[in-house]
C-alpha cells in the first residue's frame, strides 16, 4: 500500500515522496527517494563540516580560518591517494580543467583518453557536454523537476541528480560510476555509485574537485578513442 499525504509516515517525507508514493509509480517513487537521499546527504555533510569547526574552536578557544580547513583538506587528500596508490591506483592530474574538472574526469573514461593535458578533441567534447547539461537543467527547470539550472560557469557536485542523465548518455547501461573521497582518517572510501552496470569507473572527489582514477601502470598519455558507446 502506498504511503499518502494521510499515512502517519507523510510528515517525514519531502513533497516529491509523497507525490510519487500517492500516484502509486514505483519509478517516480525510487526516484524521488533517491533524490531524498541525496540531499539528506549532503546537508548531513554540511552540518559535520559546521558541527566540527564549531567543536574545534570550542576546545581550543582558536578561532578557525578557512584555511586551516582547506589544509586539513588537502592532507587528507593527499592521504587517500597514497592509500588508492598502495591498492594499485592513481589519480589522472588533469592541469587548467577547472570548472569542468567532472565533465573531464567522465569523459576521460569515456573516450579512454587519460592525460596531464587536454587534447583539442577532449576539449570540443567537454564543451558540447556543458552545454547539453546546461540544455538539460533548464528544461527541468520548466518541467519543475529542478529549482535552479546550471550556469556554464558553475562547478557541479556529485550529488547533483543529472549525474546520473550524465553517466547515462556517456556509458548507457553498461557502466558504473564510482565516486571515491577521503574519509576523516584520509582513507579513500566509496560514497556515491551512479548506475548499475558490472564495469566500473572509479571517480575521486578533492573536495570539489574531481579526477579520474586509473589502474596505477596505466600510461597517462591521449590514446585513439575508444568509446563504451
Amino acid at each position: 500500500m502506498p504511503i499518502n499525504a494521510t499515512h502517519r509516515f507523510a510528515a517525514f517525507l519531502t513533497n516529491e515522496q509523497n507525490r510519487a508514493y500517492e500516484s502509486d509509480d514505483k519509478n517516480a517513487m525510487k526516484a524521488a527517494d533517491q533524490q531524498a537521499l541525496q540531499a539528506a546527504l549532503k546537508a548531513s555533510q554540511e552540518a559535520a563540516q559546521k558541527t566540527s569547526k564549531a567543536e574545534i574552536q570550542r576546545a581550543t578557544g582558536v578561532p578557525v580560518r578557512r584555511v586551516d580547513l582547506r589544509q586539513a583538506q588537502e592532507e587528507r587528500t593527499k592521504s587517500a591517494e597514497k592509500h588508492l596508490n598502495e591498492q594499485g591506483f592513481k589519480l589522472v592530474k588533469t592541469r587548467n580543467c577547472a570548472p569542468n574538472c567532472l565533465l573531464v574526469a567522465l569523459l576521460q573514461h569515456a573516450f579512454v583518453e587519460y592525460a596531464e593535458r587536454l587534447s583539442s578533441s577532449l576539449s570540443t567534447k567537454v564543451e558540447q557536454l556543458r552545454n547539453a547539461l546546461v540544455k538539460e537543467s533548464r528544461q527541468r527547470v520548466q518541467s519543475g523537476e529542478r529549482k535552479t539550472a546550471i550556469k556554464t560557469e558553475d562547478r557541479l557536485d556529485a550529488n547533483d541528480p543529472l549525474i546520473p542523465w550524465l553517466a547515462t548518455k556517456l556509458f548507457g547501461d553498461k557502466v558504473r560510476v564510482d565516486f571515491f573521497c577521503a574519509d576523516a582518517d584520509g582513507n579513500a572510501v566509496n560514497f556515491l555509485s551512479v548506475g548499475k552496470g558490472k564495469q566500473s569507473v572509479k571517480i575521486f572527489d578533492c573536495g570539489g574537485s574531481f579526477k579520474a582514477i586509473v589502474p596505477g601502470n596505466y600510461p597517462l598519455r591521449t590514446q585513439d578513442p575508444e568509446p563504451y558507446v
